[in-house]
């Protein structure tokens, strides 16, 4: 972007929101595939019940996050989409009225 134009392929923008979309998909499906949550491979003594205790709520955290990311690229790439073809309504809109007048 220089001199104030903004140039836009709009086939590889589309690509690129529909890429992604499923890759904020394939976050999700990775979060919901995380087999670990729950299991205590430190041991039930009184070590791995101190352990435990600090390790959870920072798991928890982690796997939230985690699934709040795969929304979000998931709806960026949504968005990329949309406004490749808002771009391509306006400059077609805009050559419209131009071929007009």
């Amino acid at each position: 972007m220089s001199d104030g134009e903004v140039v836009l392929d709009p086939v590889v923008a589309d690509r690129g929101g529909h890429a992604l979309t499923a890759a904020g998909s394939t976050l999700s499906s990775l979060r919901s595939g995380f087999a670990h949550e729950g299991a205590s491979p430190w041991g039930a003594d009184e070590v791995g019940a101190a352990f435990e205790r600090g390790y959870r709520p920072a798991e928890e955290a982690l796997l939230a996050a985690w699934s709040d990311l795969g929304l979000v690229v998931a709806d960026l790439g949504h968005a990329v989409v949309e406004a490749v073809a808002s771009t391509l309504d306006a400059d077609a809109a805009a050559a419209w009225r131009t071929d007009t007048i």
